[in-house]
């Protein structure tokens, strides 16, 4: 199929919006990707929910250039602000306007993001070392016996919470309280209670380390010289939760079914040593992102993507997942660079891939160091105790996709 004449044209003259929202796409995402690629090109008309309306990237190139270019704007407020927005939005938690690095430009996200990237400098990888081997050995013996676990709710999930919990200095109760309300905001609950119940935990535990101060990332964000407001340090709390939870999450989860369905592979055998856990990691990274869509920006006024015209404060969703795609159509030298540099556990140092984003709103690299060492030891861990040979899935039960846009 030929591609409209990128003369002029407006990405919403290219056709209907793809629902990305649906079971249709979560069935298949991947075959979703490259449908609409032939359909539209390196750009596309999506629907992020009913009456949502956006603009999905699917190639690499188009999708670094976005990400680097100041048009593009991670505030949202033009977009809140439009009028556009359908009541009772489900997916707004993810998308509106939050005072952190993620959801802010110039200058308010250079001053958060400087004071979360120092937050996040101080932890001990020790430290996180010694938690993950202790809280891997509890939860594996919890279900050893039985035969059978989920190693996404009954491992990775309460694994990745129980160090970001140790992280921040965060008490168990208060912790299960943004557990519980993250796990609505990323499956797109009620808007108003998700936000009330994230308000209420993270304002508990500012006023906490506010009263005992400790060694851990909330007490080093309450001191810094930034000196944030009580609202302003909730959300910097809640951006380093909401990235690393989730993402860690699927990322630990998504590796380890990787694994076991390709033991041939990451098994060591009489013709040679398994592939490390590292290397299956930075394959996920580029194959399945732990978070497929949520390069989220919006425009400030109209602006040419490839020849598109995308239309001012909607938003344009550049797709980690996609473009990876993309870019390995052929596999390039990037790849083979990046291989060699993750064989010496340098994961995210010089990697091609969008695991962790591009551009000035990228993942930090303290935090990017901080998902290496829990995912590569969560899973090491695991299958020091859980050897891969004596594992297999259970293919009565057959793995799915979650629904939803982003993940």
């Amino acid at each position: 199929m030929q591609h409209p004449q990128r003369h002029q044209i407006s990405v919403d003259e290219l056709g209907s919006p793809y629902p990305l929202w649906t079971q249709q796409f979560a069935a298949d995402p991947h075959q979703a990707y490259r449908d609409l690629r032939v359909r539209f090109g390196s750009v596309a008309p999506v629907e992020l929910s009913p009456g949502v309306p956006a603009t999905l990237v699917l190639g690499y190139r188009q999708g670094i250039a976005v990400l680097n270019d100041p048009r593009f704007s991670a505030d949202p407020r033009g977009w809140e602000n439009s009028g556009t927005i359908p009541a009772g939005c489900p997916i707004l938690p993810m998308l509106e306007w939050r005072p952190n690095s993620l959801r802010s430009g110039p200058p308010d996200h250079a001053r958060y993001r400087r004071a979360t990237t120092d937050a996040l400098t101080g932890f001990d990888p020790n430290h996180v070392s010694g938690i993950i081997e202790s809280v891997t050995t509890t939860l594996v013996n919890r279900f050893c016996d039985r035969g059978e676990a989920d190693l996404l709710s009954e491992f990775a999930r309460p694994l990745v919470f129980t160090v970001i919990n140790d992280i921040l200095g965060c008490p168990a109760d208060i912790g299960a309280q943004i557990a519980t309300a993250l796990a609505a905001m990323f499956d797109s609950q009620d808007t108003a209670a998700v936000n009330a119940s994230l308000e209420y935990a993270l304002g508990s535990l500012v006023a906490l380390k506010r009263a005992h101060p400790g060694h851990d990332a909330t007490t080093r964000l309450i001191a810094h010289p930034t000196r944030m407001t009580d609202q302003e340090l909730i959300h910097q709390i809640l951006t380093i939760y909401a990235a690393a939870s989730e993402p860690l999450t699927n990322l630990i989860a998504n590796t380890l079914a990787l694994m076991l369905a390709n033991l041939n592979r990451f098994l060591t055998s009489a013709e040679g040593p398994g592939l490390p856990t590292v290397l299956a990691l930075l394959e996920m990274l580029a194959d399945d992102p732990p978070m497929a869509n949520h390069c989220i920006v919006y425009p400030h006024q109209p602006a040419d993507i490839d020849g598109i015209w995308v239309p001012p404060h909607q938003p344009v969703i550049v797709s980690m997942t996609a473009c990876s795609a993309d870019a390995k159509q052929p596999r390039d030298s990037r790849h083979a660079a990046t291989s060699t540099s993750a064989t010496q556990g340098e994961l995210s140092g010089s990697a091609w891939h969008l695991g962790f984003g591009a551009g000035p709103h990228a993942c930090p690299a303290p935090a990017r160091n901080l998902a290496e060492q829990v995912a590569r030891q969560a899973i090491d861990y695991l299958l020091d105790l859980l050897p891969l040979a004596e594992m297999e899935i259970d293919t009565s039960r057959p793995m799915r996709w979650r629904p939803g846009p982003f993940h």
